[in-house]
C-alpha cells in the first residue's frame, strides 16, 4: 500500500514555528506580569505626590467621592499653615497691625482636630475670611518668603492664594488642589495600575525617620526603585531634627538605599524633584552657601548639572545604569511626559531581563 500523497515532514520548520510560538508566548506572559515599584525618599519629598500623578496619569482617576473627601484635608492644610505662619511672625520680628488681632485670635483657636467644614461642606465663612485678611498683610507674604527659617508646607502659598475659591459654595477639589494636599504618609500605602496589559503594583512608606523600620517589610521582589529627592530643600532643616539639613539628610539616604543590596537587581530611578521651588529659591539663596562642595555659579542650569552629577557619582551600582529626572510633581504635563520615560525604561528593563532583548 503505498503514501504517495503524503508530503515529507519538515522538522526544521516545525522547529522554527515552535520556537517563535515560546517566543509570543514568553512576551506575552511579559506583558501580563507584575512589576513592584517602591517609592522611596525623605519626608516631603513629593513621592506621595508622584505616586497619584502615575494614579492619574494611567486610568485612575479620584472619584467624586474622593475629591469631596480631600475637602477636609485642603482646609486642614490651609488652617496648619496659617498658624505656623503667625507663629514665625515673633521669632522673624514682623509687627502685626492691631487690626489683625480677632482674625489671629480666631485661626489659632482651633486644635488637633478642629471642625473647619459648613454642614454644607463648605469652609466657615469666618474662617475663609480670617485667613484671607491675613494672607493680605504683607508680613504673612515677608514670612513665606523666609519659611526655610522654620516648618511650612511649601503648598501654603498655593492654597492662600486661592482661599476664596476653596471657600466658594459648591467647592470641589480639582486634580492640582488634590495633589498639593499634605497627608503625612504612614506604614504603607499600596496602588495597582493595570497599563497595557502589564500591573504595576506601587508601594509608598512614609519617609520621617520614625517610619522607616516599616521599609525593610517592602524591599522583597522589588523590581524598580524610585527614589524621589527634594532638591529644593538645600536651605532646610529636618522636621525631626533642626540641626541637620534636609539635603545632607537625603544624599545620606539616597547613598544608603541605592547602594543596598536589596536593589541590585532593581531598575533604579531617581527623580530631582520640587525643580519649580528650586528654581525660585536661587533668586533669594545661593546653593553654595547651604552646600560647601558646590563652588560654581548660581545659575538654574549650572546648579542642576552638578547636583545631577553630585548624585549620580555616589550610585555605585555596576549592573544598572541610573535613571535621573528633573521634575516638578505638581506639574501634571511635564510629570507624564517623565512617566511614560519611565514606563518605556521599565519595559525594555524587563525584556532585557527576559533575554529578548
Amino acid at each position: 500500500m503505498g503514501c504517495a500523497g503524503s508530503t515529507p515532514v519538515d522538522h526544521e520548520a516545525e522547529a522554527r514555528n515552535a520556537a517563535i510560538e515560546k517566543t509570543l508566548a514568553q512576551d506575552r506572559e511579559n506583558q501580563r506580569r507584575e512589576i513592584k515599584l517602591l517609592f522611596l525618599g525623605a519626608g516631603e519629598s513629593g513621592k506621595s505626590t508622584i505616586m497619584k500623578q502615575f494614579s492619574l496619569a494611567y486610568g485612575k482617576p479620584f472619584t467624586d467621592q474622593e475629591r469631596l473627601d480631600f475637602r477636609d484635608v485642603i482646609y486642614d492644610n490651609s488652617l496648619r499653615s496659617m498658624q505656623v505662619v503667625v507663629d514665625a511672625f515673633d521669632m522673624l520680628g514682623i509687627d502685626v497691625p492691631p487690626a489683625l488681632n480677632a482674625d489671629i485670635e480666631l485661626v489659632m483657636s482651633f486644635g488637633d482636630e478642629p471642625e473647619l467644614a459648613a454642614q454644607t461642606g463648605e469652609l466657615l465663612p469666618d474662617v475663609a475670611r480670617a485667613l484671607s485678611a491675613l494672607w493680605d498683610f504683607d508680613g504673612a507674604k515677608e514670612a513665606v518668603d523666609m519659611a526655610h527659617e522654620f516648618q511650612l508646607n511649601d503648598s501654603a502659598p498655593y492654597y492662600f492664594n486661592n482661599i476664596a475659591r476653596l471657600a466658594s459654595p459648591g467647592y470641589i477639589p480639582s486634580d492640582q488642589d488634590i495633589l498639593r494636599s499634605r497627608v503625612k504618609s504612614t506604614g504603607i500605602s499600596e496602588v495597582s495600575l493595570n497599563v497595557h496589559g502589564t500591573t504595576y503594583r506601587m508601594c509608598d512608606v512614609g519617609g520621617q525617620r520614625s517610619e522607616r523600620k516599616k521599609w525593610v517589610h517592602c524591599f522583597s521582589d522589588v523590581e524598580v526603585l524610585l527614589f524621589v529627592l527634594a532638591i529644593s530643600e538645600y536651605n532646610q532643616m529636618l522636621y525631626e531634627d533642626e540641626s541637620v539639613s534636609r539635603i545632607a539628610e537625603a544624599t545620606t539616604l539616597w547613598q544608603s538605599i541605592s547602594n543596598s543590596k536589596w536593589f541590585a537587581n532593581a531598575s533604579t530611578i531617581l527623580f530631582l524633584n520640587k525643580i519649580d521651588l528650586f528654581r525660585q529659591k536661587l533668586e533669594l539663596y545661593r546653593l553654595s552657601d547651604y552646600v560647601p562642595e558646590y563652588t560654581g555659579s548660581n545659575s538654574y542650569e549650572a546648579t542642576t548639572l552638578w547636583l545631577s552629577q553630585h548624585f549620580s557619582s555616589l550610585y555605585e551600582n555596576k549592573r544598572r545604569a541610573l535613571i535621573l529626572h528633573l521634575t516638578c510633581a505638581t506639574d501634571t504635563t511635564q510629570i507624564r511626559t517623565v512617566l511614560a520615560a519611565v514606563q518605556e525604561q521599565i519595559l525594555a528593563n524587563n525584556l532585557l531581563n527576559a533575554g529578548m532583548m
